[in-house]
């Protein structure tokens, strides 16, 4: 197979046009080329997970989680897939640009920002309808800004049982809830709390915060829905459902711990793939290098294919250890190094991949998945969702 840049144009020139249904990125709003790597979001996986958690919680409400960019598939998107789902209670991110970027997106379920903000940015957060972290004193804040924009400050105060991240230590909460609950201007929507996710103390964590809204709700101060269930409670901690659950990674099919995905308990669907095309095919000689410092060299004649999609896209350096990419029903290992715009995969003796055919790094099938890619190399799940380009193109198929 002789590979000229005259074949590269042709070849382009007879692609399918695969752009005309590609969603814009969040930020991006040009045109992508035939050749950019793409990020897939299949909504019918996004669908099936969010019943999923609703039948392992017992219908209970479900503020989804979908903070850094959707955890890749794009915040916007995302949200509007899953909000004419009744068992969406609403919308969590960590970002105050996300938060306006949903209701910019017309979404009208509540939003939640678990973030941090300053006065201005609590102005603009409550002119937009969205509910604020809360865990310090700021009650002459909240009435300052309530009254210039006539309207009540939606919050949900976030208690800290053990973390150590944020929160309002558990032992000084009671304080501060009863010091916002006192403000007019002040609605609290929920009271929240965040799992260490060590089995032993998580326990106690629960227990803090149990007695600490049992106390306050014996003195009639309202907590709205209490909520503490990430994806990893769900697995862990049924007695921590509440009133409310807020799953992130569950949403998006992935099992965030090994084990997880053989208990049993919740069956998910990865709702993510990340594909590219071939951009080049060659062969390489006895004894020849690829990728930079020499990673590779090849021990006999061997077949290698380029892909335009590195660490830069989202693809970890470590993929290159182990990884494997799908390319026409058959797995080729990622080798050299990965670099931030490419990454070469060895075909084997004969050069049975051509331009232009679309290799999956992962996506929806057993044995592409993403927990099967992490694992393969040594990644983090996390690392392989969260780190995606915002800037490539994203398709809802």
């Amino acid at each position: 197979m002789k590979t000229t840049r005259r074949s590269i144009f042709k070849a382009a020139l007879a692609l399918p046009a695969i752009g005309s249904d590609l969603l814009a990125s969040e930020t991006a709003r040009h045109s992508n080329s035939s050749f950019d790597p793409w990020v897939e979001i299949h909504a019918a996986n996004l669908r099936h997970n969010v019943n999923e958690i609703r039948r392992r919680v017992a219908s209970k409400p479900i503020l989804a989680v979908i903070k850094n960019n959707g955890y890749g598939a794009g915040v916007a998107g995302v949200a509007r897939i899953l909000e004419p789902l009744p068992a969406i209670a609403g919308f969590a991110v960590i970002k105050l640009n996300e938060a306006l970027a949903l209701r910019d997106a017309a979404i009208k379920k509540p939003v939640l920002l678990m973030g941090p903000f300053d006065e201005r940015d609590l102005a603009e957060a409550v002119a937009r309808d969205v509910s604020l972290m809360v865990y310090t004193p700021a009650g002459e804040v909240f009435d300052r800004v309530s009254r210039r924009l006539q309207k009540p400050v939606s919050m949900h105060v976030c208690v800290d049982t053990g973390i150590g991240r944020v929160g309002v230590p558990h032992t000084q909460a009671a304080s501060l809830i009863r010091n916002l609950a006192s403000h007019k201007s002040i609605r609290i929507q929920g009271t929240m709390m965040t799992f260490t996710e060590d089995a032993e103390f998580d326990r106690e964590q629960l227990a803090r915060f149990q007695t600490l809204s049992s106390t306050l709700e014996k003195e009639g101060i309202r907590l709205g829905r209490k909520h503490a269930a990430s994806s990893f409670a769900l697995f862990q901690h049924e007695d921590a459902f509440l009133d409310m659950v807020r799953p992130g990674m569950a949403v998006f099919g992935i099992y965030s711990e090994k084990e997880f995905r053989s208990a049993g308990i919740l069956e998910l669907r990865p709702s993510l793939a990340l594909r590219a095309r071939v951009i080049y095919v060659k062969q390489l000689r006895r004894g020849e290098s690829a990728g930079y410092n020499c990673a590779y060299v090849a021990e006999k004649d061997v077949w290698v294919a380029t892909l335009p999609v590195g660490h830069a896209d989202g693809l970890p350096r470590v993929a290159a250890k182990g990884a494997r990419v799908r390319i026409g029903g058959r797995m080729y290992p990622i080798i050299a190094s990965v670099s931030a715009s490419h990454s070469i995969i060895e075909i084997g003796p004969e050069p049975r991949v051509r331009l232009c055919d679309v290799a999956t790094v992962f996506d929806w099938q057993e044995g592409s998945r993403p927990e099967d890619v992490a694992a393969a190399c040594g990644a983090s799940v996390y690392d392989l969702t969260m780190h995606l380009n915002a800037l490539l193109p994203r398709k809802v198929v």
